[in-house]
């Protein structure tokens, strides 16, 4: 009784007092949609950082990169040759905790074809970079024992260089781009990874590689020798 009483009495408020009671219905509707709101944006914002972690390889990847020598340590520098590739076959024969390794270095040349001119950096790898940064190869093949020893000139392209230098005009696979003037067959085209956020593909950047023996790396572009 009392119950029905109160909704009653309530009732009678919001017809003695319409503007009053239409603002407050309109703020708490607000309210409600803006919490609606906030939390949709977060838990997509979540989703598409799990999808990018997880494509990139982050959650489960160590990253070693090159930093100056601190000054506790200056009186070694002269004597120390840097990272080198026994650094890496060590790491490969002594961790218990590494699965993959993938060595790495970075030039940015630039890459022709045909008049069509792209710049863009190309990273010397092995075969272990398919596994830590979670890549595979759609057409041809990836890089292989026999081209690491021989330090042969191949490469293996990603969607976004594809577009830039063949305009979908040509297939890629067995033809001829230079690196600074220097020839590399195209022995291998990596998937197009797409994951959309609007007009916005958020993997774009996992599209914008070049991939070449890291020894052709060192002895072919940059002329070392490890």
């Amino acid at each position: 009784m009392f119950f029905l009483s109160g909704i009653w009495n309530g009732l009678g408020e919001i017809r003695a007092h319409k503007l009053r009671s239409s603002l407050t219905i309109v703020c708490v509707l607000l309210g409600v949609a803006s919490l609606v709101l906030i939390a949709g944006f977060i838990t997509g914002l979540f989703q598409e950082w799990d999808v990018f972690q997880q494509e990139m390889g982050w959650a489960q990847k160590v990253q070693v990169e090159q930093a100056q020598v601190p000054d506790y340590q200056r009186n070694l520098k002269a004597i120390s040759p840097g990272r080198t590739m026994a650094d890496v076959r060590a790491i490969e024969r002594l961790s218990v905790y590494a699965q993959d390794v993938s060595p790495e270095m970075q030039f940015r040349p630039l890459m022709a074809f045909k008049g069509n001119s792209y710049t863009q950096d190309v990273t010397g790898v092995t075969q272990g970079v398919l596994a830590v940064r979670r890549y595979r190869v759609d057409r041809g093949r990836f890089i292989s024992d026999l081209d690491l020893d021989r330090a042969e000139q191949v490469i293996v392209l990603g969607s976004r260089p594809v577009k830039d230098l063949f305009n979908g005009h040509e297939d890629p696979l067995g033809k001829v781009v230079t690196l600074n003037r220097q020839p590399f067959r195209v022995i291998g085209l990596l998937h197009d990874y797409v994951s959309m956020d609007g007009t916005y593909n958020i993997l774009s950047q996992k599209n914008r590689v070049a991939f070449i023996p890291i020894t052709s790396m060192q002895r072919r572009l940059l002329g070392l020798h490890q």
